[in-house]
């Protein structure tokens, strides 16, 4: 994979959104800004601050999937949605404060009905979109020991969101009922030359469309430099089988290890995890391949370092171990589709690198 572009985002980052018609790239920058920048030219179409406070951090960015003018960000507790048919006011249309502590992501459902922000205190707010102003829906709770860093709802389970935080736990929510239905911990696995860091989960993406291959499968970028995959559903599989032995929440056993893979197999519903090279924690970034390839091969993976580019880590031809290596899906974002074929990357740097997948 190599890099084929880079422009100026103008401040760090540590966040990027494709728009789902792929024109736009939104940055949440450091400065206090969201910039949004046009794929075709690279060029910076708007530049949005009101509504934040000065100089505090906009730490996520998400677009409405159903409504593409519609870009929501976040700066410590405050949600604010932006019509960018409206762009020239630099108002946002509504606003939200109902998160107790500093917002790590957000994640849209492919509804476009309901947000979720993962935050600091560990919890999860879920916010209803539907109305012409953001409302409260449902406190997540007492599920993670330590800070919330990311959330993503399920594709096929619309109830559903996943999440992941700095207690190395990976929690499947019943967001309606507000409990957690399945609790996925886990294990620090050490590369060759590098030190044994926590398997913290700094991100999790999951398919968002109930039609691709694979809906029961999450995969969590870790601290530990992995990439790990874990089916979500084993226990509900097993019981549903009719299995005469009953599994305890969260200790079913992996469907499939990968040949080489350093896991356990008693790990529970742990599939597979691989160090793809990296040797820092592995974080994410705005990804799209064409949706057709993505339903054939629904887990390749592009793991972002902190401190090394992308590398590419071909985990669906584990799922699928006829496909070949260079048809595979390389996206570890897999939001939506884009047509460029093109990974963006943001970071401590000032830079948006841009990718081109071969």
């Amino acid at each position: 994979m190599q890099r084929s572009s880079r422009f100026r985002s103008g401040s760090a980052s540590d966040c990027c959104a494709l728009q789902p018609n792929d024109s736009l790239l939104g940055v949440a920058c450091e400065d206090g800004n969201l910039r949004l920048f046009d794929t075709r030219t690279e060029d910076l179409a708007l530049d949005l601050h009101s509504g934040f406070a000065t100089g505090e951090p906009v730490s996520s960015v998400v677009f409405n999937p159903v409504s593409p003018h519609e870009a929501l960000a976040s700066s410590r507790k405050r949600i604010c949605r932006f019509d960018l048919r409206q762009a020239s006011s630099q108002s946002p249309v509504s606003s939200i404060e109902c998160n107790h502590d500093d917002i790590n992501q957000l994640a849209m459902n492919s509804k476009g009905t309901f947000l979720a922000a993962a935050d600091d205190t560990g919890a999860i707010q879920i916010i209803g979109t539907q109305q012409s102003h953001l409302s409260h829906f449902k406190h997540l709770h007492a599920g993670h020991g330590n800070i919330c860093s990311t959330v993503a709802f399920r594709g096929h389970k619309p109830w559903e969101v996943i999440s992941g935080g700095l207690d190395c736990n990976l929690l499947d929510w019943d967001f309606a009922a507000g409990r957690v239905l399945r609790t996925r911990q886990a294990e620090a696995m050490a590369a060759e030359g590098q030190l044994l860091n926590p398997p913290y989960i700094h991100h999790v993406a999951v398919p968002q469309s109930a039609d691709r291959p694979a809906v029961r499968l999450a995969a969590a970028a870790r601290g530990d430099g992995a990439i790990a995959i874990y089916d979500m559903d084993a226990q509900i599989q097993q019981r549903q089988s009719g299995a005469q032995q009953v599994v305890a929440r969260g200790q079913s056993t992996p469907l499939h290890v990968a040949e080489g893979c350093t896991c356990s197999p008693t790990e529970g519903p742990h599939i597979c995890g691989q160090s793809c090279g990296i040797s820092s924690s592995v974080s994410g970034e705005a990804s799209g391949l064409g949706r057709e390839r993505w339903k054939a091969h629904p887990l390749g993976l592009v793991p972002g370092s902190h401190q090394l580019a992308p590398s590419v880590g071909d985990l669906g031809r584990q799922h699928n171990p006829t496909a070949p290596s260079d048809q595979c899906c390389h996206s570890f974002l897999q939001q939506r589709a884009c047509r460029s074929g093109s990974v963006y990357t943001v970071g401590t740097s000032k830079w948006v690198s841009v990718y081109a997948l071969c």
